[in-house]
C-alpha cells in the first residue's frame, strides 16, 4: 500500500507538471502487474493513468483504464476519485459523443463534491465548455471557463484562459448559430496533447525528468486545434 501511495503522489505531481509521459511510466506497473496492489489502490492508480492517457490523446487506452478503475472498490467506503469519470468525459467529448460525455461529466461533478481536486475540476471545466460549444452554446461555454478556478497548475490555468479567449473571439460561433465537429472547441485538447507548457511568462527550473522543449510563444495551438477537429469528422480515434 505504501508503494501505491508513493506512486500515486508522484503521478499527481507529474500531472501537475504536465509530464504525461512520466505519469504513464510511473503508473504503467498497475497494468503490467495488477495483482501487486489492493483493489482500492489499483483503482486510484488506474484512474490517474486513464487521465494521463486521455490528455495525451490515447483514447482507447484511456477508456479501458477508466472503465477498469470504475469497476474496482477499496472495501473501506472511501469516496472514489473523479479521475476516471473525467477521463471518460474527455474521451467521449473527443469522440464527439456528447450524450455520454455529459453523463460522465455529471458523475465526475458528484465525485468532486465529495472529494475536491483542483486539477480535476479544471479539466472538467474544459470538458463541460467543449460540450456546450459543440452544441452551439458559446456563452455558456465561456461562462464556465470564466468562473474562478483556484489551485490550477500554471499550464492548465493558461489553457483555460486561452480557450475562453478563443471562444469569445469574433467568428467563434458558426454562421447561423449551428455547430459542426470542425467548429467544436479543440483548443484545450490540442494544447494538452502537445505535452508541454504553454507559457514562458513565469519561467521555473525544469524538473530533471522533463526533456520536452518549451513551446514557442504564439497562437500555434489554433492550427493544431484545426487538425484535431478535422480528425473528429473522419470518425477516427487515437489508440
Amino acid at each position: 500500500m505504501t508503494s501505491a501511495r508513493i506512486r500515486l503522489a508522484r503521478a499527481e505531481s507529474l500531472l501537475r507538471q504536465h509530464d504525461l509521459a512520466g505519469t504513464r511510466q510511473v503508473l504503467q506497473v498497475v497494468v503490467d502487474d495488477p495483482e501487486a496492489f489492493p483493489a482500492g489502490a489499483a483503482r486510484d492508480l488506474l484512474g490517474r493513468l486513464a487521465l494521463a492517457e486521455a490528455l495525451a490523446g490515447r483514447l482507447r487506452r484511456a477508456a479501458e483504464h477508466a472503465r477498469l478503475a470504475l469497476s474496482l472498490t477499496d472495501g473501506h467506503g472511501e469516496p472514489p476519485s473523479a479521475a476516471p469519470e473525467v477521463a471518460l468525459a474527455w474521451v467521449r467529448t473527443d469522440e464527439y459523443d456528447l450524450s455520454a460525455a455529459g453523463l460522465h461529466s455529471e458523475h465526475a461533478e458528484m465525485r468532486l463534491s465529495a472529494c475536491p481536486d483542483a486539477l480535476l475540476s479544471g479539466l472538467l471545466a474544459l470538458v463541460r465548455a467543449r460540450i456546450h460549444r459543440a452544441r452551439g452554446e458559446v456563452a455558456r461555454a465561456a461562462g464556465i471557463l470564466g468562473q474562478p478556478h483556484e489551485g490550477l497548475p500554471a499550464w492548465l490555468a493558461e489553457v483555460v484562459d486561452l480557450t475562453r479567449t478563443a471562444l469569445l473571439a469574433p467568428g467563434s460561433r458558426p454562421a447561423g448559430g449551428g455547430t459542426t465537429a470542425q467548429h467544436a472547441i479543440a483548443e484545450a485538447a490540442a494544447a494538452l496533447a502537445a505535452a508541454r507548457p504553454l507559457s514562458t511568462r513565469s519561467p521555473r527550473p525544469r524538473p530533471r525528468w522533463r526533456t520536452a522543449t518549451p513551446a514557442a510563444p504564439g497562437r500555434w495551438w489554433l492550427s493544431w486545434a484545426t487538425a484535431r477537429a478535422s480528425r473528429w469528422t473522419s470518425g477516427s480515434t487515437a489508440g
